[in-house]
Parts: C-alpha cells; structure tokens; sequence
C-alpha cells in the first residue's frame, strides 16, 4: 500500500499494472500543476554583458532578482509570460498593462500589486490614462487588418 503525493490517502493496488502516485485524477492534476508552476518571485535570470573588446569572463554574468528584473524594460517579454503562467491571464492583457506602467513612469509592481494580487491601491490616473490609449491603439490595429 502507498500514499496519494497530495492528500496522502491510502492507494489500494490495482489488479494490473504499478501503482500510481496519486488516488484520483483531481490529485494527478494538481500533481502536475505543482510541477510546472514558476515562482517568479524566486526565479533569477543570468544575463551577459560582453565588453566591447569581445573578451568573455565569468564576471560578465550578472544574476538578476526579482526587483532588477520588474525594473528593467528589456525583460518585460519574460515578465509578462511567467506573470501570465503563473496567475493564468492573457499574456497580451499583461504584455499591455506593463507597456502602460512603463509609459506613465512607474514600475510593473503597480500593475502586479493592483490587478494580480488584488491589493486595495488607489487607482493611478496615469496608468489609467496610457492604457486606454494602448488599447485604443490596438482596436485601431486590429480593425485596419479586418479591413
């Protein structure tokens, strides 16, 4: 006899084959959600910095935190794909609301704060304001290739 990995209920032995991990098919899914989920909050991205004369060292390699990452634009891309994993929203609503933070001057941590962790912030004009224009400009887009 096992146990389930996630409730940790008793497995009885099947008459054919190994016994599973888990004891129902809500376990196995929760199972293999455990294993895929990133945590952004504790991911760190290796970046290189090659000087201009082309010689590469060990200390070009810069590990980034989670506050230098949220905090430089060149990293949105990834920001918004593991922000859209891991609390399962649309990458473009995400990719869009970053370009919004980015564009009223503020970090992407006002975005997450507000509309991913659901915190009680007031409301920021700015962000209100560059976003409504970035969606304007997208339905503008998207109805010239309708057309």
């Amino acid at each position: 006899m096992t146990e389930c990995a996630i409730c940790s209920e008793v497995i009885p032995r099947p008459k054919r084959g190994p016994v599973g991990k888990t004891c129902s098919n809500a376990c196995r899914k929760k199972l293999s959600r455990k294993g895929k989920t990133c945590d952004i909050h504790t991911k760190a991205l290796k970046t290189c910095d090659t000087p201009p004369g082309g010689a590469y060292t060990a200390s070009n390699i810069v590990i980034m935190g989670e506050p230098e990452r949220i905090s430089n634009p060149m990293f949105d891309w990834e920001l918004a794909e593991d922000l859209a994993h891991e609390y399962t929203s649309p990458v473009e609503w995400i990719k869009r609301s970053i370009r919004a933070c980015r564009e009223a001057g503020i970090t992407p941590q006002y975005f997450i704060d507000r509309y991913l962790l659901r915190k009680s912030l007031p409301k920021n004009k700015d962000v209100d304001q560059a976003s409504r224009a970035i969606q304007a400009e997208t339905n503008f887009t998207l109805s010239k290739r309708i057309n």
